[in-house]
């Protein structure tokens, strides 16, 4: 089982379907990818410790995928660092951490030209629309708010919900599409997602190297 740790509301459904759809657009052997376990303090030693052993303790890891947002902290620096200090820890499976910069909804951000115009099916609303005006900013990292600029990209009223909106725009995102946007934090996931299939069965952790 590949398990996923996130600190985000909304995110146990949208982070497991992003994960189960980059995994299988990798063309990667097949592990089955639990639904996101929400944990606390995933930027603290403590915190890290605590959940890498809630998720040791199942005994049927394969593999976990750490993933939460900062706004301020560099994650060129700070993912390793981080990684580092997971490689202390009690665990015998590959660990993956990444930080989505500046939000998980930054990749919605990065989508905006493919969401221009579109109406994405939604379970509670119907449909999500999209202004025809949209665009992808140069650099969507840049952004600090990105769920208030998914907001501004709604037609009509409605404001940007992660609890229910993230995975129905989850659900309609291209992976290659996504990849084509070249957003930094995704590729840094998608390199974690490889480091774990290339280890499973075995302690490692990404990105750090010793």
């Amino acid at each position: 089982m590949i398990y996923i740790l996130g600190e985000g509301h909304g995110e146990e459904l949208a982070a497991s379907k992003l994960i189960n759809k980059m995994w299988a657009n990798l063309g990667l052997p097949h592990q089955p990818v639990a639904k996101t376990i929400r944990w606390k303090n995933l930027h603290t030693d403590v915190g890290l410790n605590k959940g890498i052993e809630h998720i040791r303790a199942k005994g049927n890891a394969q593999g976990l995928i750490i993933m939460r947002d900062d706004e301020d902290s560099c994650p060129a620096r700070l993912a390793p660092e981080k990684s580092r200090f997971i490689d202390t820890l009690n665990f015998d499976f590959p660990i993956s951490y990444n930080i989505m910069y500046r939000e998980f909804e930054t990749i919605f951000v990065a989508y905006f030209d493919h969401f221009r115009g579109r109406a994405i099916p939604h379970s509670i609303r119907g449909e999500i629309k999209f202004r025809e005006n949209i665009e992808k900013p140069a650099n969507p990292e840049t952004i600090r708010d990105a769920k208030g600029a998914v907001s501004n990209a709604f037609i009509g009223n409605s404001s940007y919900k992660p609890t229910t909106d993230q995975l129905s725009l989850t659900q309609a995102i291209d992976i290659d599409l996504l990849r084509g946007t070249g957003l930094p934090c995704f590729e840094s996931l998608e390199r974690g997602l490889l480091h774990i299939s290339e280890n499973i069965g075995r302690r490692s952790v990404y990105p750090y190297n010793r």
